[in-house]
């Protein structure tokens, strides 16, 4: 007799999916009917089926599925008359991976910064890029790429919240500071235009110092107005 005829093997849903999906095998038998089914992840012989599968009530026509993970699946399918048929089947299309942020600066102008906000998944792709409760834009189509680019202006010391998202609903949240450098004239004269600090970013300080004061020459900037705090 003829072994057991596996019409096919998917995974349902047949696209990106988290957590897991579910594998599917349909089997046909025209003679004595199929009796069990195996789905595992490590191959045996095929005269080897003893204990191993899970047995159904007689059929011609089956349908059977499994909670699975990635990873390489062997399905086996047995009729009443031993014979064994079986098909390898690869899952791949499981992300429980969050993306990954990186957040720097992008351009830096009187009074605000521009922050380039990376967002890169490498499996089911970037949906979207979020910060403080707002979705930016990212250009293009969500999900269509690995990695999406945002730019958000700060202009004041705040909290940042950012959140990335990929197509399957993983994400990962990231919260950077914003930080104000203001001048100070130190007893004398002129203004200076402060600067917005991206949180551990470097950032090059004015060198167009308009202040005045009489009997004295710039010498550099310090945190502390006696000049014993730490210059720049």
């Amino acid at each position: 007799m003829e072994a057991p005829n596996i019409e096919n093997v998917w995974s349902n849903p047949t696209g990106w999916s988290k957590g897991s999906t579910q594998l599917k095998v349909h089997a046909l038998d025209d003679n004595s009917g199929i009796i069990g089914y195996e789905f595992t992840k490590t191959s045996h012989a095929l005269t080897d089926m003893s204990g191993h599968y899970t047995e159904i009530s007689p059929s011609l026509d089956t349908e059977r599925s499994v909670t699975a993970d990635n990873g390489t699946w062997y399905v086996y399918v047995i009729d009443r008359a031993g014979n064994v048929s079986y098909e390898r089947f690869v899952v791949s299309t499981i992300d429980n991976t969050a993306p990954t942020i990186n957040v720097s600066v992008k351009d830096e102008r009187d009074s605000e910064t521009d922050i380039r906000i990376v967002a890169e998944d490498t499996e089911s792709k970037i949906a979207r890029i979020v910060v403080n409760g707002e979705e930016l834009p990212t250009g293009g189509v969500p999900g269509s790429d690995t990695q999406k680019e945002a730019t958000y202006t700060a202009s004041t010391e705040s909290v940042i919240d950012i959140i990335a998202y990929d197509t399957v609903g993983n994400e990962t949240k990231v919260t950077v500071h914003t930080y104000v450098i203001a001048y100070d004239a130190n007893g004398g004269t002129g203004s200076v235009k402060g600067q917005v600090k991206l949180e551990n970013a470097p950032i090059t300080l004015r060198d167009n110092n308009e202040f005045k004061r009489t009997g004295y020459n710039f010498s550099a900037w310090n945190t502390k107005a006696d000049g014993t705090g730490t210059s720049y």
